[in-house]
This record gives C-alpha cells, structure tokens and sequence, in this order.
C-alpha cells in the first residue's frame, strides 16, 4: 500500500461510526439505487455483483433483500464493522471482504455479471480497475458507476469549486467522481462496451453549513478526496484551510447557517462485449 492509500485507509477507518450521519445516503435512496442495479443490469438468483467500496453499506445492505450473490469489497476494516452490525447475520449468499481495490482483486476470471462501484473511483487508479473489471468480469456483463450530483450554484459546490482552484495553485489536482467515471465510460467503449444512458434513481433533500463542509475536509489527508501531486506540508494545509474559510465567509456570511440541498443520485455505465 502506497503512502497516499495507507492515509486514506486510516482516514476511511476514522471516519467509519460518522460517516452515514455526515456523508451517507438516505436509507430509501440506498434501496431505491440497490432496485435500480438490479433492473439495469438484469442479474438473478444465480448471478455475482462486485461491490467495489462499498463502505459502511448504505446501498450494498438492501441486497440482502434480493437473491443474488453480493461480494461488498472496502479498504476500511471499520467501515465494514459497520456494514457487518447493520446486517447482523449476514445471509449465505452475501460475503463482505477486506481489500485494496489498487491491487489484484480476490475474484476469478469471467466469474461476475455485475461490477458495481459508488462514489469510490477517483479514489482509485483508473487503468488497473479497469483491467480488474475486464479481468473478472463475464462477456455481456455490466460495470454500473454511482455518484451524487447537486446544482452547480449549490452550496457543496461552489465550496468545491474554489477549493480545487487553491489547490491546483499548490500543484494538487482532483477531478472528482464526475470526471472519472467519464473517464472509465469513453475507455470501456474504445474497448468495445456498450454505454448505458445515465439514469438518476434516487432524489432527496439534506441540511448542511459550511463549517460542516470545511470540517470534513479539513479532515481528509490532502484536504480532498483522489487528488494527484504532491503531499501537502503542514504549513501549506494551514493557508489553504484559513484561505478557504475567508473566501467562505465573504460568500456565504455565517458558515453556521443551514442550506437546503437538494441531491441526486445518478447511476450510469456499460455492457461489456
């Protein structure tokens, strides 16, 4: 495990009995996403769906309800603590893993129907997931990608956006979730995959402020999630943070007002030849 994954590893661990409250999917939202995999990709009884991070199970967990084979595979053994007691006894079909998803993934050649990944692959290094996906999974098979998207004037994203531009000044440059898959979706189809059109399965409205926003990523060990470039020194974190929160409260006021959010979950991939 490289420098960058080892800390996002122990960040993930740190975060694990917080993260449905601060980043979590409404529980109807995970089993609304959880029916639309299976509708769009068709897989039955006899089927395997890979479930590439799949964190403390905020969709992974309503496929217990379904009688497919569901292998939920996360880097953070604590996020899949919190999976296991949510699932309590976990049914014969269903088998949660502890792996890096950066290194070869424990799953035969041809062995799966669906490859399944949300909010988790620009975490990751695009061209070995996408051996692992061709690897493992079977002809006609179907990769499914999931992110959350808000309005570009929202509140997360505006915060986003002039994060990224301070941090590109300090050589770090993180494209997002939205890029990535993009990235993944046009590389599948020169290979000969199929496109799915994308699809948003699941709506829903939350509050948050930003210092909750600031405070979150404050956490994070580049102050970002799936950044490339160089560490940041202590020092450089420290202007980026007191920079961000300036900008922040001259745009918003009280970094402590709530905002309404409304956010929407979009599901969208390929068929493979």
């Amino acid at each position: 495990m490289n420098k960058q994954s080892h800390e996002e590893a122990m960040w993930f661990d740190g975060q694990a009995e917080q993260f449905d409250e601060v980043a979590g999917l409404p529980i109807e939202a995970g089993r609304d996403i959880a029916r639309a995999i299976r509708e769009m990709s068709g897989c039955g009884r006899d089927d395997v769906l890979l479930d590439v991070g799949t964190g403390t199970g905020g969709i992974g967990l309503h496929f217990t309800e379904f009688p497919l084979r569901y292998l939920g595979m996360d880097l953070s053994q604590s996020m899949l603590e919190v999976f296991r007691r949510k699932v309590r006894s976990l049914p014969g079909h269903f088998l949660l893993l502890q792996a890096n998803s950066d290194h070869f993934w424990p799953v035969r050649d041809d062995a799966l129907a669906v490859v399944f990944a949300s909010r988790v692959v620009h975490h990751l290094s695009i061209p070995h997931f996408l051996g692992e996906v061709w690897r493992v999974c079977r002809s006609g098979g179907h990769l499914l990608l999931g992110r959350v998207t808000r309005a570009a004037q929202s509140l997360p994203n505006r915060l986003q956006r002039h994060k990224r531009t301070i941090l590109a000044e300090y050589g770090l440059h993180a494209g997002g979730g939205g890029q990535a898959i993009q990235q993944i979706v046009v590389e599948c189809c020169h290979r000969g995959a199929t496109p799915l059109t994308p699809v948003p399965v699941a709506r829903w409205i939350r509050w948050t402020t930003a210092r909750q926003l600031l405070s979150a990523w404050e956490a994070k060990p580049q102050l970002t999630s799936g950044s490339q470039g160089p560490s940041l020194s202590p020092e450089n974190r420290a202007t980026i943070v007191k920079s961000l929160t300036a900008w922040a409260r001259q745009e918003f006021g009280d970094l402590d007002r709530p905002e309404e959010v409304e956010e929407e979950y979009l599901l969208q991939g390929i068929r493979l030849p």
